[in-house]
């Protein structure tokens, strides 16, 4: 008897909760009908203003970097240049689809959650935030997105090509493929793109009406014992919504199958994206200490702000900001790295995806070879610097720094795993969203800075102090 009253009772709380649902979701719906053509307009007109406008810069640029670059052979320049007009005129258009896909999406179903999110037991004068919630919010992360585009289109995409065009080492040769495989390796082209994208695409549409029906039976399930999503009552507005909403979620994964049948490396972006807000997190903290220190000036942070040339800080900062990370889960003897006082990634409480080992495997790597040099407070103090201040490209470069060991083997191994890290941050700061997160760092930097400068004036001290590149306080 006290099982049936159990069900009874939360039976009668879920059928009295049906008509504030709707109310929410009619409201979320008319929310979406007047934000989401504005929040459409901004992310179509932005991106496509991006795109076609710098297409031609695009075009002139990745023809002149590749027949100048000499990390390419004779016969692998002429190949990509024979083969550059399909993806030159098929990534536009897919940045077209994307971006009416994504204003559409976005613009509607970002009111339509908000609204229900309101309801949340941490929101206060939840009636007022129905009505309020998903209207600006969703409007200025529109204007986030066309950012974010333009820094990948503009800076990112320039920054591969300056990649391209550096000189090659001298002990390295250029990558080439031998003329007899190429008709191989076109027939092989030729067949297995369009196999894989039919063959892709044709699985997803044929699974498509699988996915639907198995994915409203597990959720009606769910709603009938108030089981997973629906075991708490918070959650049956989401829960209900993603019954509602789940053929979109199909159509969303056909679509994204489709597309990741060419792009499967896009993915690698988002993961990245997740496995680095700590890194932000570090950066900002380390950016003070490092300011304060005079390692980093409000030069260097106004050449960035205002023109932009974040090249150097962009790099240098988050690479001490990790090696700052590998030097503390080095000393607590940790099996992954410690990213926050309460907090360890390792591969077991991390994404097990093959991106995410490839950011975290080097890492770990380069953790256990500090780990192995023990290296001393003082080595640590000075490494802040060098970091910093050189290029860490020859042993010879610390002679005049003051590092504390004169062990020629031990310097290597520091700048190797320097090296390395820059390598890292290099590829990171290529990805889309990484230019505008540490725009918006450097800008706090800033105000710091101009605030302590102003105290400092204020009082008649200097609390950041002028430290030129030649001293060392090693």
């Amino acid at each position: 008897m006290d099982a049936l009253a159990a069900f009874i009772a939360k039976l009668w709380r879920f059928v009295s909760f049906l008509p504030f649902f709707f109310f929410l979701f009619i409201l979320g719906i008319m929310k979406g009908t007047v934000i989401g053509p504005i929040a459409f307009a901004i992310i179509v007109i932005g991106n496509l203003a991006v795109i076609i406008g710098l297409w031609t810069a695009h075009v002139v640029w990745t023809y002149y970097c590749v027949a100048r670059t000499k990390r390419f052979g004779l016969v692998l320049k002429v190949v990509i240049l024979i083969c550059l007009p399909v993806p030159v005129l098929l990534l536009p258009i897919l940045g077209i689809v994307g971006s009416l896909l994504g204003g559409i999406g976005y613009g509607y179903c970002a009111p339509l959650l908000a609204t229900f999110e309101a309801v949340g037991q941490d929101v206060k004068d939840k009636f007022y935030h129905c009505f309020i919630d998903g209207c600006w919010s969703t409007i200025k992360r529109s204007c986030t997105v066309v950012q974010d585009v333009t820094d990948f289109c503009f800076h990112s995409y320039f920054s591969y090509m300056d990649e391209l065009r550096e000189n090659l080492p001298s002990h390295e040769k250029p990558f080439d493929i031998k003329l007899s495989i190429l008709p191989c390796c076109l027939l092989v082209i030729l067949v297995a793109v369009p196999f894989d994208v039919v063959l892709i695409t044709s699985i997803a549409i044929w699974k498509s009406p699988y996915m639907l029906f198995i994915g409203w039976k597990r959720l009606l399930e769910d709603l009938i014992g108030r089981e997973g999503p629906f075991l708490e009552t918070e959650c049956v507005p989401f829960a209900g919504l993603a019954i509602i909403l789940w053929p979109l979620a199909v159509v969303g994964a056909v679509l994204a199958a489709c597309i990741s049948s060419l792009f499967l490396g896009l993915y690698g972006g988002i993961v990245v994206h997740q496995v680095w807000d700590w890194l932000f997190k570090s950066c900002e903290v380390n950016g003070r200490i490092l300011l304060r220190d005079g390692l980093i000036s409000v030069k260097e942070i106004e050449e960035c702000i205002l023109k932009g040339n974040c090249k150097k800080l962009g790099i240098k900062l988050p690479a001490w900001s990790l090696m700052h990370c590998l030097l503390t889960s080095a000393k607590c003897d940790t099996d992954g790295l410690v990213i926050s006082d309460d907090e360890e990634l390792t591969r077991m409480n991390g994404p097990r995806d093959k991106v995410f080992e490839w950011f975290i495997g080097p890492l770990l790597i380069m953790k256990d070879q500090l780990k192995k040099l023990k290296l001393e407070e003082t080595e640590e103090t000075c490494l802040k610097e060098l970091v910093m201040r050189c290029k860490n490209e020859l042993p010879e470069e610390w002679d005049s720094t003051g590092f504390p060991s004169s062990d020629t083997v031990r310097r290597a191994q520091l700048q190797a795993i320097i090296r390395r890290l820059q390598g890292i941050v290099t590829s990171m700061s290529q990805i889309p969203t990484f230019r505008r997160r540490f725009m918006n760092l450097v800008k706090v930097l800033y105000i710091e800075a101009l605030q302590a400068r102003a105290s400092a004036n204020h009082i008649g001290g200097s609390a950041i102090p002028k430290h030129s590149e030649k001293d060392s306080p090693c």
